[in-house]
């Protein structure tokens, strides 16, 4: 209940991702004082749940941010012909390598 409750709560708020991971008890830790215990498979039911609830708020904000103007900070690293780099708030864009772009800003439509 609180969970399910937790997760309609969080779906509806205006964030573009969610940083999700799964607790555990530690010694020393006030999660060995929470009741009810929930299984470990419970847990990570909960955990995969969370994560495409991240994913899902993810690509709605990309799609949002399509045909934008942004500015993107390239970066060195080289995968299949292809640099990326992220913008302002956060949007990773690629392109075709191009070396003299390398650490420089380039205003472009996403």
């Amino acid at each position: 209940m609180m969970f399910d409750d937790s997760r309609s709560f969080i779906s509806g708020l205006d964030v573009s991702q969610l940083h999700v991971f799964t607790y555990s008890e530690r010694a020393g830790t006030r999660m060995l004082d929470v009741q009810p215990v929930i299984p470990q498979r419970e847990r990570q039911r909960r955990s995969r749940s969370m994560h495409a609830l991240s994913e899902q708020k993810l690509q709605a904000f990309y799609a949002a941010q399509r045909g934008r103007t942004a500015t993107v900070l390239w970066e060195a690293r080289r995968q299949a012909g292809q640099m990326s780099g992220f913008t302002e708030n956060y949007v990773r864009v690629s392109a075709p390598y191009d070396s003299s772009k390398v650490n420089c800003f380039e205003r472009i439509t996403i």
